[in-house]
């Protein structure tokens, strides 16, 4: 009988195999063929104008959203917002918030303020209750010294 190697028998050569890795990877241009770097003597080209930048409505905005978010949850009494609304819309509030909290209260999900036009502030929120998402909007407008809501919206 012939013995025959197993079949997970370890193949002992005297050298080593010389294995050729080859880059299949096409090459890049000839150096001759890459366009020439700029000169440090070259000036930088002009920078362009940028439009000009919007007032920060963010801290306006979010002071609104949180007051909203607050009311209708029933942390803030709507007689502090009495000349931040018109009678109509803390109306609207104390509805709303009345609503909210028996469905288990509200929480601010996400906002979003921006500015069409100085002076103006439009503010979107998406507002979490336990068992569905509600959206609310705000337009806010500058008096001089001090910001009222315009419009307000909730869903």
């Amino acid at each position: 009988m012939t013995d025959s190697a197993p079949a997970c028998a370890l193949l002992l050569t005297p050298t080593p195999p010389s294995w050729r890795w080859r880059d299949h990877r096409p090459g890049g241009p000839p150096p001759s063929a890459q366009p020439p770097l700029p000169s440090l003597d070259t000036p930088p080209p002009p920078a362009q104008a940028s439009p000009p930048t919007a007032p920060a409505v963010a801290p306006v905005a979010r002071l609104w959203a949180m007051a909203v978010v607050e009311t209708l949850s029933g942390r803030r009494p709507l007689s502090q917002l009495e000349g931040w609304f018109s009678p109509a819309q803390r109306d609207l509030l104390g509805q709303r918030s009345a609503a909210c909290r028996a469905a288990g209260g509200v929480r601010l999900s996400s906002w979003r303020a921006q500015s069409p036009r100085d002076g103006v502030i439009e503010v979107t929120l998406t507002l979490a209750l336990p068992a569905q998402v509600k959206a609310g909007a705000l337009s806010l407008v500058n008096r001089g010294d001090r910001w009222s809501c315009a419009d307000l919206t909730l869903g």
